[in-house]
């Protein structure tokens, strides 16, 4: 939401949210989001928290876009956390330009670096219910965490967790 707080349009409290995922195109670079006029023409899935969302950042290979959901035709769904992640239908919705070719760049570095803090939480998460796991499952009457190869495994899972950690 950052290039569309940058606007002033919208102070802190409001829920902001972008709609990167194009089915079938990962980049938002090689978007086939059409630009007729002022509007938008396109499908993004899997939007987060579109439901409670004012403004909807959407990025296309020009740059960056701003949307009014409720401008636009919304499919409810849900992700396989049970999150909300909707489909957004742009049907020639109005949108206004936030940044051009320079902004999309940056905005893609600042949401790898999102997606990448992401993975680091889910990696750590993992690693604590691993850890839990092996400590109170027993085989052979002892905990299975305490097996040299089971061990071994969950040393190699937190050095992997502790390299992320410094890449993010």
């Amino acid at each position: 939401g950052a290039p569309a707080r940058a606007t002033g349009r919208f102070p802190a409290h409001h829920v902001l949210t972008a709609a990167v995922s194009e089915p079938g195109i990962p980049d938002p670079r090689e978007s086939t989001l059409r630009v007729e006029g002022d509007g938008l023409w396109g499908t993004r899935v899997a939007v987060p928290s579109l439901d409670l969302a004012v403004a909807v950042v959407v990025p296309a290979r020009d740059g960056l876009w701003l949307v009014d959901p409720s401008q636009a035709r919304i499919e409810p769904g849900r992700a396989t956390n049970g999150d909300t992640a909707h489909t957004l239908h742009l049907e020639g919705t109005p949108a206004t330009r936030i940044g051009g070719t320079p902004e999309l760049e940056a905005w893609i570095a600042h949401a790898h670096v999102g997606i990448a803090a992401l993975h680091l939480g889910l990696a750590q998460g993992a690693l604590g219910l691993t850890a839990t796991y092996v400590r109170e499952r027993h085989q052979f009457g002892r905990p299975i965490g305490s097996f040299q190869a089971v061990s071994q495994r969950i040393a190699d899972a937190w050095i992997d967790a502790a390299a992320i950690d410094v890449v993010v």
